[in-house]
């Protein structure tokens, strides 16, 4: 949720998001930390303006086009325990002058605007932006931006727009920021580092960046005071990895204690699981295990930043760090030698997946200054093969071709699209029937249906959905005991009697940070 100091710094106002309730405004006091509830109307903080008045958004539902942001009603009250009154509707971010006015961001139709004051659009982009924040003197308002063909908010840059002359300055290279703030001039952030720790930076709005502090974990900015503390949340994931299938109990195939799924076997009955460690440089901290039904103990394959297995279970194809670009190939077994395949035509790769024959690779990437598309890579070596134009790449990050191989499913400026891998110089089709925010979980043995689900706390109703006709029939109702988990990366075996999938829990905690220069 959001949290902020009070104007005179004694309080903090936070939101409580907890389980599948509604959310919670809470006060704390800091001398004693003492916490009453703020206000009857469910709602999540937004910001706090220097006389006091709260910027709310009621109604928060999680966006369709952002997994990572809510999306919902902005109201503002002028006191605690007011009504609020309701200003825009489609909001999902907003902040106060300092003279007391709102700017907002607001998703409408999957434009994201950045308006001040509300109904004046400043900026309107394709892409997501989210945390506007005023500087104190109201000269710049900054803010992030997504790159032009992100999914979600893993990597933004911090822009700057000059409110008196209209200009706007890009200050950070992409990285995963996290939270902004102003403290003085400068503008503060958290951003993840290589070594997979949290570091607290300052940019002036020129660009000159100095770091203040570095912390192991995962942290994230919500606020700044005047006395020059910092407001930061700590996110403490906890991550399981569950299979559902006929006749038996909910399997818990977690590695080291967690994991992120990236693979479920055609029958149902082995999982490719990824898990990262803190002691490598990134690119080399990610490794990828096997896991059975059968409860035996976890199989090492390799390591990457992501990968597959092959159609027969055979072969674990990564992608390995730097550059130039490569994929390693790795036996499951004892039929083979590692190898590493060299993708010198491409400047980075996003994902990949196997053909359905076995005998290549499909790839998103992009070639050196061009935006990512999707690629065919032979085995055998040679230069990669375009598939798709542009911009189209693979589908909420996960590569999902047909099992007959004469298909895939891509990402189209948002939209899950149809690829014809027979002949990948036709446009993408849409697929009929097919609702916002919906993504993928695997393909029927017949390549004839999709099995489609939403993201959100559980529950969740994966379903199946016919490509001809855009017919749906439900196919899994996942659950769990704990309902403050979330669904993850859900893949669906051909033949519909098993369904993997990654539970997420994300308690955070926050904390108050003093003394930085």
């Amino acid at each position: 949720g959001g949290a902020r100091f009070s104007p005179d710094g004694l309080e903090v106002v936070y939101d409580l998001l907890q389980d599948d309730r509604p959310p919670r405004l809470i006060t704390v006091r800091l001398d004693n930390l003492e916490e009453f509830p703020s206000g009857g109307t469910p709602a999540r903080l937004l910001g706090i303006s220097a006389k006091g008045e709260w910027a709310l958004q009621t109604e928060p539902k999680r966006d369709v086009d952002a997994i990572e942001l809510f999306r919902g009603t902005l109201a503002m009250t002028a006191s605690r325990g007011t009504a609020p009154r309701e200003l825009r509707q489609d909001v999902v971010a907003a902040d106060f002058s300092p003279a007391g006015d709102l700017a907002a961001v607001r998703n409408v139709q999957g434009h994201f605007r950045l308006e001040w004051p509300l109904g004046t659009v400043l900026l309107e982009r394709g892409t997501y932006l989210a945390a506007p924040r005023f500087s104190p003197d109201g000269r710049f308002l900054a803010f992030l931006e997504c790159g032009q063909q992100e999914l979600d908010l893993a990597e933004t840059t911090i822009v700057v727009m000059d409110l008196a002359g209209g200009g706007l300055r890009v200050l950070t290279p992409r990285a995963r920021y996290l939270g902004l703030a102003w403290r003085g001039s400068e503008i503060v952030t958290v951003a993840k580092s290589e070594r997979g720790s949290s570091e607290i930076l300052a940019f002036s709005p020129r660009g000159r960046v100095r770091k203040l502090a570095e912390m192991p974990g995962s942290w994230s900015l919500q606020d700044a005071d005047r006395q020059g503390r910092l407001l930061l949340s700590e996110a403490r994931f906890a991550i399981s990895i569950r299979i559902w299938s006929p006749g038996l109990q909910p399997q818990d195939l977690s590695v080291r204690g967690g994991g992120n799924l990236f693979g479920l076997t055609a029958d149902g009955r082995r999982v490719l699981v990824q898990t990262h460690s803190t002691t490598r440089p990134a690119g080399q901290d990610s490794s990828f295990f096997t896991r059975t039904l059968d409860g035996g103990l976890p199989t090492f394959l390799g390591r990457g930043s992501a990968g597959a297995l092959s159609p027969d279970g055979a072969w674990l194809a990564a992608i390995g760090p730097g550059i130039p670009v490569t994929i390693a190939l790795s036996p499951t077994g004892p039929h083979g030698q590692p190898r590493k395949l060299a993708v010198q035509e491409l400047a980075g790769l996003i994902e990949l997946q196997w053909t359905a024959d076995g005998r290549g690779l499909l790839v998103a990437g992009h070639a050196p200054g061009r935006p990512p598309r999707l690629w065919r890579q032979d085995l055998q070596g040679g230069p990669p093969r375009p598939l798709t134009p542009e911009g189209v790449t693979c589908s909420a990050d996960w590569i999902r071709p047909s099992p007959d191989g004469r298909a895939c499913l891509a990402e189209d400026q948002r939209r899950m699209v149809l690829v014809d891998l027979q002949a990948p110089n036709q446009a993408p089709r849409p697929i009929p029937g097919i609702h916002p925010g919906e993504f993928a979980a695997g393909w029927s043995a017949d390549s004839r249906q999709i099995y489609v689900w939403k993201q959100g706390p559980l529950p969740v109703a994966i379903e199946t959905l016919d490509l001809a006709t855009g017919r749906r029939r439900p196919a899994f109702y996942l659950n769990s005991e704990d309902r403050g988990q979330i669904i993850t990366n859900p893949f669906v075996s051909p033949d519909g009697k098993a369904v993997a999938a990654n539970l997420v829990k994300l308690p955070s905690h926050l904390h108050v940070l003093s003394g930085l220069k």
